[in-house]
């Protein structure tokens, strides 16, 4: 029991660097989409409650971590791999949209619209 939760403590512990570094990343997806958007004044740049979900998701996932370390399905040797894995991979998907956008105004920018 005492291996379990160590295992839970290591990942828990990291969860706030976790949110924060994903948290960077979507904050600044977020500028980057709400800078470049041609969205009317009074409209929402991208629907609330999906941010909700992606965070919900991406909590879900992470305890994923420890879960699969718990069940031995993953050796406790992969956790900083893991961590550092999973948590480059979720700032990536809360990237994409500011990347996707910025990749649009510069190509729109060379082409011409």
């Amino acid at each position: 029991m005492a291996e379990v939760l160590g295992t839970i403590g290591w990942w828990e512990l990291r969860r706030f660097l976790y949110n924060g570094l994903v948290l960077l990343a979507g904050m600044t997806s977020l500028l980057l989409v709400e800078r470049l958007a041609d969205v009317p004044p009074g409209e929402d740049v991208v629907e609330p409650m999906a941010v909700l979900f992606f965070a919900f998701a991406c909590n879900v996932c992470y305890t994923a971590g420890w879960s699969l370390e718990v069940l031995r399905i993953t050796p406790a040797t992969w956790r900083r791999l893991l961590f550092w894995a999973g948590t480059l991979l979720s700032m990536g998907v809360a990237l994409l949209p500011g990347l996707l956008w910025a990749a649009s105004a510069a190509y729109h920018g060379f082409v011409g619209r």
